[in-house]
């Protein structure tokens, strides 16, 4: 739902020529149908996470790309994270 929001909201204060939107979720097709139906003149991306997608969304954004795997590891926070009190957050290993 933010997502939705923040996206129209950003069309509708005129803050963007064009949305990329970084989901495979297609509870999205209200937002990028509603984008498409007032800002036609703006356009909305998709960009698929590594190994989703979803139809819906393809047949609704003006363009759909996807993040190749290899992409997650080179955008990566550091393992371990240091808080600004010092505790260290680490990731999953399968990340």
């Amino acid at each position: 739902m933010a997502i939705a929001v923040r996206l129209l909201d950003l069309l509708w204060s005129e803050q963007c020529d064009a949305a990329v939107v970084v989901s495979a979720d297609s509870d999205l097709a209200p937002a990028f149908r509603a984008a498409s139906r007032r800002f036609p003149e703006r356009p909305v991306f998709a960009c698929f996470p590594y190994a989703r997608s979803t139809d819906e969304l393809r047949l609704l954004a003006h363009r759909v790309f996807r993040l190749r795997k290899e992409r997650y590891a080179a955008h990566q926070l550091p393992d371990p994270v240091v808080t600004p009190d010092g505790r260290e957050i680490r990731k999953p290993a399968a990340w």
